[in-house]
């Protein structure tokens, strides 16, 4: 586990930041630091929550909750526990139904999101109704010294990628740090990358989380599939 108070010692001591409380290189230490907790999820989605939110009739687009850092997938449970069939398509295709078809029903079927605020469903609902969302949240801004990444509020990375967290905060600092004649920013960033693609990835990999067999489009699927249908936010 590490804390913010381990992340600025580190960075500090590596690149010769100031880290007394409160100075200007500490906050900026703490800004890299949060900016790669978000950098992170962004890219390998390793933490991924379950909600919901409730349609309104005659309205087929939604504003997304700002909590939401990144759709994974949405899906509709009926009274049986039974998912319903639910299609991903593109914000062009989704609009392009609305303007050629008038149809409305208590259930969508089909759905697209975009730009990073907006839900766009079809038909038309002519019911209230929940919908099950699977998403990647977005985390507090660390700012006390005791706040931890692994932590559901603030990511919840898993410790065992914590490095990641230092090598992007070092790359930002060596960058910083360039401007006073030192070197060292493309080396921490080339760490970073690394980290991403040889270490978090595999990792997931291995618990089934980021490269999971697809299912068949449209087709009935079981909740242990839900995070893989369709298709994903970029990693």
């Amino acid at each position: 586990m590490a804390t913010l108070a381990d992340f600025r010692t580190r960075v500090a001591s590596k690149l010769g930041l100031d880290n007394s409380a409160g100075s200007a290189e500490q906050l900026l230490t703490d800004s890299w630091c949060n900016e790669a907790v978000v950098e992170i999820l962004l890219r390998t989605q390793c933490t991924v929550e379950t909600g919901e939110m409730a349609t309104t009739v005659g309205v087929w687009d939604y504003q997304l909750s700002t909590n939401i850092l990144a759709m994974r997938d949405i899906w509709r449970e009926d009274a049986n526990g039974r998912i319903d069939p639910v299609i991903r398509l593109s914000e062009q295709e989704i609009l392009d139904l609305h303007r050629s078809s008038t149809s409305s029903s208590a259930a969508f079927t089909k759905y697209a999101t975009s730009g990073a605020n907006l839900l766009l469903i079809w038909p038309t609902p002519t019911a209230v109704y929940t919908l099950d969302l699977l998403y990647v949240p977005r985390p507090t801004v660390m700012s006390s010294g005791s706040h931890d990444p692994s932590t559901l509020t603030y990511g919840r990375i898993p410790t065992e990628f914590h490095k990641a967290i230092e090598y992007y905060a070092l790359w930002q600092g060596a960058e910083y740090d360039e401007n006073r004649g030192s070197q060292g920013g493309e080396r921490y960033r080339t760490l970073f990358e690394n980290y991403l693609a040889q270490v978090i990835r595999p990792a997931m990999k291995r618990k089934g989380g980021v490269d999971m067999p697809q299912v068949r489009r449209g087709s009935w699927r079981s909740k242990r599939l839900l995070a893989r249908e369709n298709d994903r936010y970029p990693v």
